[in-house]
């Protein structure tokens, strides 16, 4: 299983190269990724199945063939849709890669827009669109190239194209899409106290006070952005993290719950089989089951 932090602080690439493509299936132990956010751009393909994807606030339903691109320091999540399985590649790269510095003029005509957020592609690309038949190609060919120990030269001749159609395509935010990235922004703070103190008590008072929002806005502006409630993501979170654990370590499963912020056994268990369906041992048993079979 994957860690997941709100801030991704995970390499992906090399240093010297951050391009990284990730084949993915959902559910595989878990039901998705929470809400989290990079320095790179992202873009989702979805092979197979059909899946959920939240970015800056909009849910978006995908399915096989669909393109999802996210922007650097776009706040998304991708979710299982009802009990639908969903294969997708995920293809993350650096604007690094594509301008010598700060002072070349591709990086202020062309990537600064998109980095900043003040010009954006389509978030969801469906098959019958133009621009999916003209990206497509290009996300396919860094797909097979991802293992290309010598391939650099043709990966950035790829992302030069992939940035072109995006650039091609993109249109000048507008004063709602800013608001939107300002909400976005602020709530970042929030999910970082959900992050970094997840198996302490923590309350909407606290979280909004740290977003610089009353408890009422801070409510109806975190639903608009993660689909639920503040509290029932924190529970979420809490599950998902104490469900790494399980599936990882033998230790007992009492101990991560309240390591994971559940002080009431019961209530982790019913939680946890209503999200999981089925009881954490039994989620230890099929993850251990699953990695024997990958041995």
């Amino acid at each position: 299983m994957q860690d997941k932090t709100f801030f991704e602080t995970k390499m992906h690439g090399k240093p010297t190269f951050p391009f990284a493509v990730y084949n993915i299936r959902i559910p595989e132990y878990i039901s998705g990724f929470p809400l989290h956010w990079h320095n790179h751009c992202e873009l989702i393909y979805v092979k197979r199945g059909r899946g959920t994807v939240f970015v800056q606030s909009r849910r978006y339903d995908v399915c096989a063939g669909d393109v999802v691109t996210v922007l650097p320091q776009a706040v998304h999540a991708i979710e299982q849709t009802d009990d639908s399985e969903m294969d997708y590649s995920n293809i993350l790269f650096d604007f690094s890669l594509l301008y010598s510095s700060a002072g070349d003029p591709c990086y202020g005509k062309y990537l600064e827009p998109l980095y900043t957020h003040a010009k954006a592609p389509p978030v969801l690309v469906r098959r019958s669109e133009g621009m999916h038949d003209k990206i497509v190609p290009h996300i396919e060919r860094l797909i097979e190239l991802r293992n290309d120990n010598d391939g650099e030269l043709l990966v950035k001749s790829e992302l030069f194209a992939v940035t072109d159609i995006l650039c091609k395509n993109s249109t000048a935010t507008d004063g709602g899409g800013l608001m939107i990235k300002s909400n976005c922004d602020k709530l970042k703070n929030a999910l970082s106290l959900v992050r970094d103190g997840y198996g302490e008590q923590i309350s909407v008072e606290t979280a909004a006070k740290a977003c610089g929002y009353s408890e009422s806005h801070f409510m109806k502006i975190f639903k608009e952005l993660a689909g639920m409630g503040f509290t029932e993501y924190l529970i979420n979170y809490r599950l998902e993290k104490a469900a790494q654990v399980i599936a990882e370590t033998d230790g007992k499963i009492i101990d991560a719950a309240q390591d994971c912020g559940f002080g009431n056994p019961s209530y982790f268990s019913r939680m946890f089989a209503a999200k999981y369906g089925m009881s954490p041992s039994d989620y230890r048993n099929a993850a251990k089951s699953e990695r024997n079979k990958k041995m």
